[in-house]
């Protein structure tokens, strides 16, 4: 097994995971919100799911739903970010 390793760019102090969002564009029109409710439904549409029996179908269900979930927040970055 080959293992991949990622480096990821220096990140400045504004750069920091967990920061919270300064940013008052992003906060007028209420973007943050938006992607909360974004993974809220993405969440909800995985917990609906009832298992079929068949593990390779419920994993390309739940998968689905979760890259679904990835599409509409890329979508709300584009629209308001």
């Amino acid at each position: 097994m080959a293992a991949i390793s990622f480096s990821a760019p220096a990140q400045t102090p504004a750069t920091q995971p967990n920061q919270p969002v300064t940013d008052s564009e992003a906060a007028k029109s209420g973007m943050l919100m938006d992607m909360r409710d974004s993974m809220t439904e993405m969440r909800k549409s995985m917990d609906a799911m009832k298992p079929s029996g068949d593990i390779d179908y419920n994993f390309a269900a739940m998968i689905r739903a979760h890259h679904q979930g990835a599409v509409d927040m890329a979508e709300l970055k584009l629209k308001k970010g």
